[in-house]
């Protein structure tokens, strides 16, 4: 994206090196650009800024942090929602529980969901008398393992965007002391290895959810979401 805005520039530079090589296409061409973008004298380091993406990824970091802060919490209450649905077992959400493995994330999550599901009768209405499944699938019971792997991961991701935003990437730099001096420091890789880490747990929330939404369509195969369609059907008014 960054090349393709700086190409019009870089163009007419180009024209201007290179007047004698032009056919007539490419003097139209060239016409037609400069009438279409102001001609540019491009001043110390414009260039690398034109074509450098470090600033770029840092963007679309800071933006994708932001989306899945409130994707993880949109998440745990559609988990919230499918536990509740489905008339599972709400009591490995205790903090007790959560506390054995320590993981901030993972606590974060399963307080969110077991403070979702506090509110809301539709479990225990479900229940045959005080019978409970032990064991729900891996898609309801562990789902504050992999929303809140995914939130550490973001939280990560954070840590290395803060230090990049208060960062000088210039390439020369001028130093507190006052030296002039070439470096590396524009190099994009801090940014790309977190942005293809963010895409792991990404998917794999995405994949948790599809499980979960597998199970509310193949209803028929389990008892449990038998029973939650016949309570639901219960509680809902007749229009």
């Amino acid at each position: 994206m960054i090349w393709r805005r700086s190409r019009p520039v870089l163009w007419w530079r180009w024209v201007k090196a290179r007047p004698a090589t032009l056919t007539a296409s490419r003097s139209a061409a060239a016409k037609r650009c400069v009438r279409r973008h102001h001609a540019v004298d491009l001043k110390e380091k414009e260039g690398l800024a034109l074509v450098n993406g470090t600033d770029g990824m840092l963007g679309m970091l800071c933006m994708a942090i932001t989306d899945l802060r409130l994707l993880l919490k949109t998440a745990d209450v559609a988990a919230a929602m499918s536990v509740e649905g489905m008339l599972g077992n709400d009591r490995v959400f205790a903090a007790d529980l959560q506390a054995l493995r320590p993981h901030r994330g993972q606590g974060d999550s399963a307080a969110n969901i077991a403070r979702m599901l506090r509110t809301l009768g539709l479990i225990e209405a479900g229940r045959p008398g005080s019978t409970v499944r032990v064991q729900d699938a891996y898609s309801l019971r562990c789902t504050p393992q992999v929303h809140g792997a995914a939130r550490d991961t973001v939280e990560y991701a954070a840590s290395v965007a803060g230090v990049e935003l208060a960062s000088a990437i210039d390439n020369p730099c001028v130093t507190l002391d006052g030296r002039v001096e070439s470096n590396g420091n524009f190099h994009g890789a801090p940014l790309a290895y977190v942005l293809d880490f963010l895409a792991i747990p990404t998917a794999d929330v995405a994949s948790i959810s599809e499980r979960r939404t597998d199970r509310f369509l193949t209803w028929r195969a389990t008892a449990a979401c038998r029973r939650s369609w016949l309570v639901t059907r219960a509680w809902t008014p007749v229009s």
